[in-house]
């Protein structure tokens, strides 16, 4: 699976608590702020990552759905304490 191997590979630990301090640092920390998170997570994630992926991988077909499901899948794994 495509979108499973990308998340392994492309999201890592650092890049999560990269955005998470962001918020943070702006806001403050609070629980309303989860769906922001997840948000900014995802939008992120593409922006820094697609053309690397689309490089590595050879123009790949990527179901998106699947892929955003197993980013916040990843983001709740490692924020465990956040949810």
């Amino acid at each position: 699976m495509i979108e499973q191997t990308i998340v392994d590979k492309f999201l890592t630990e650092a890049f999560i608590d990269k955005e998470f301090e962001k918020i943070k640092n702006e806001k403050g920390w609070s629980s309303k702020y989860i769906p922001e998170f997840l948000g900014r997570v995802w939008y992120e994630f593409i922006n820094e990552n697609i053309w690397e992926v689309t490089k590595k991988f050879k123009n790949p077909k990527i179901n998106f759905r699947t892929l955003n499901t197993l980013v916040i899948l990843k983001v709740k794994e490692h924020k465990r304490d956040l949810f």
